[in-house]
């Protein structure tokens, strides 16, 4: 039976096809033979133990090491104030005078009345001895005597009070009145602070009271000078923590330079353990996935998992309590793109340095942080 002629050049035409796929060019993965992706290129630092301390800050505020508010203690015309706001005042200074006049005359007044009782209890004195006066109308006359020198004292305590005096050394920070002004009892007239030394004072949490001891060393920053540390001693820690669970603190810090004001904020440091030699790394080089954390270290040409556990951590950095090793080869770029086992191209290999930061032979700078 023959085949027809249509036939015939279908089955041709569906040979040659072929033969052009099968001559056709290849698939990538086919040209090279099968292998993999090509090497990650990645940098990595080694691992070494270093001393470690796990620290936190906690809030604060400074605060005047001593504050005094000066108030007129008696009634009348100011005809005297020392002092503007900023000005240096020393204790027992003399900061206000007030118009004296009344008070002269009722130191007067109460000193001839004393005169008067101590005459009358004269007489009365004589005459109860020759029987002409009773013992009764004598203790009247000792009473009246003393009623006139107690009167006596009262005016003269009077009268010291229109002299103003500094309690405490320390500057001016607010002035309420001026010369010429009539003063009551209790009006204010100044605000004093002490600011040579300051109080720092912040919130000790419950769970951090056992880490802080009166008279302990500690440091103190503030928002006003990032670059600076202050150094201070703890001088109070409160009996009874505050409705947010926090112990009050005070630290006093020298102020001598006159750097830090009341009411600046800042934070005290508190260290709560020290650990003599501990594997501390970047927190940037850990890749954390739900309940579990991981590194990564190059071993030769590949990338081999480490699963770790994390321990204390001070910033950036955190302690690795197991799963990484002092020598090994710490990969801190890349790492977000490896999986176990990956072919990996370490084109650098550093250290860190004493902050925690990855620094490599040909980059003397530290890398503020890692890529990946």
């Amino acid at each position: 039976m023959s085949i027809p002629r249509f036939m015939s050049s279908l089955i041709l035409l569906l040979t040659a096809a072929s033969a052009l796929v099968a001559c056709g060019p290849k698939e990538p993965h086919e040209a090279t033979g099968g292998e993999g992706p090509p090497p990650i290129k990645v940098e990595a630092v080694v691992v070494e133990a270093r001393p470690f301390k796990e620290r936190s800050w906690l809030p604060a505020e400074v605060r005047p090491f001593e504050a005094a508010r000066v108030s007129a203690e008696a009634m009348g015309r100011i005809t005297w104030l020392c002092c503007d706001e900023g000005d240096v005042v020393r204790k027992g200074q003399v900061l206000a005078r007030i118009d004296t006049a009344l008070n002269q005359a009722q130191v007067a007044q109460a000193k001839a009345q004393l005169d008067q009782a101590e005459r009358d209890l004269a007489r009365v004195e004589e005459l109860a001895k020759s029987g002409a006066a009773t013992e009764a109308q004598l203790e009247a006359a000792r009473t009246r005597r003393d009623a006139a020198a107690a009167a006596l004292d009262q005016a003269l305590a009077a009268m010291k009070k229109t002299t103003v005096v500094s309690p405490i050394d320390g500057q001016v920070s607010r002035r309420y009145v001026t010369g010429g002004e009539v003063a009551a009892p209790g009006q204010p007239l100044l605000d004093l602070v002490d600011i040579s030394r300051v109080k720092v004072v912040a919130g000790l949490p419950e769970r951090d009271f056992a880490h802080l001891k009166v008279g302990q060393e500690t440091t103190v920053k503030v928002d006003a000078w990032p670059d600076l540390t202050f150094t201070g001693t703890v001088a109070r820690i409160g009996l009874v923590a505050g409705p947010a669970r926090t112990f009050p603190i005070e630290v006093v810090v020298d102020n001598s330079e006159g750097r830090l004001r009341p009411g600046m904020v800042g934070q005290v440091l508190l260290t709560k353990r020290t650990y003599d030699s501990a594997i501390v790394i970047p927190q940037d080089a850990i890749v954390d996935e739900f309940d579990s954390q991981r590194v990564y270290v190059a071993a030769g040409e590949v990338a081999k998992e480490r699963k770790v556990t994390l321990g204390p951590r001070d910033g950036r950095l955190v302690v690795i309590e197991s799963g990484l090793k002092a020598g090994e080869s710490l990969v801190v770029t890349g790492h977000r793109f490896l999986t176990d086992g990956r072919a990996i191209e370490v084109v650098r290999t550093g250290r860190l340095d004493e902050k925690g930061l990855p620094v490599f032979a040909e980059s003397p700078r530290p890398r503020s942080g890692t890529a990946g």
